[in-house]
């Protein structure tokens, strides 16, 4: 995913902190969190999805992005690529070992890491075109 995708489709036409509006108490109905994860990922799907259908954008696992980390452009773009090289790719979505009370689920939350990195609080979603 580029980032600005992976925002989009997270939001789902949404302009909140979650893709359910502002209240992190109502997390627990659409994210695998410190709360209620037991500290492991679920499988997809158990929780509610956000308004395009999207299961687990928020929680469970980081998902990687093809973005490189870069600063967002101080313009208005339509899905900004991103810098074409650098030294940590972009995450989104954070995941089960983090609470409520961190912006790690936010839907505009971002994390990097070095392309090489291997841990189990990451992944990836399969996407197709319809």
């Amino acid at each position: 995913c580029r980032t600005k995708f992976a925002e989009f489709a997270v939001r789902a036409n949404s302009d909140t902190d979650y893709y359910f509006g502002d209240a992190p108490e109502l997390l627990e109905k659409y994210a695998w969190y410190q709360a209620n994860s037991q500290s492991k990922g679920w499988p997809v799907a158990m929780l509610k999805p956000n308004d395009f259908g999207l299961f687990d954008s928020a929680g469970n696992v980081w998902e990687w992005c093809a973005d490189w980390l870069g600063l967002y452009p101080s313009t208005l773009m339509v899905d900004p690529q991103g810098p074409a090289t650098g030294t940590k790719r972009v995450l989104r979505g954070g995941d089960e070992y983090y609470g409520a009370e961190t912006d790690l689920c936010r839907a505009w939350c971002r994390g990097s890491r070095t392309a090489d990195y291997r841990g189990l609080f990451s992944g990836f979603r399969v996407a197709r075109t319809p």
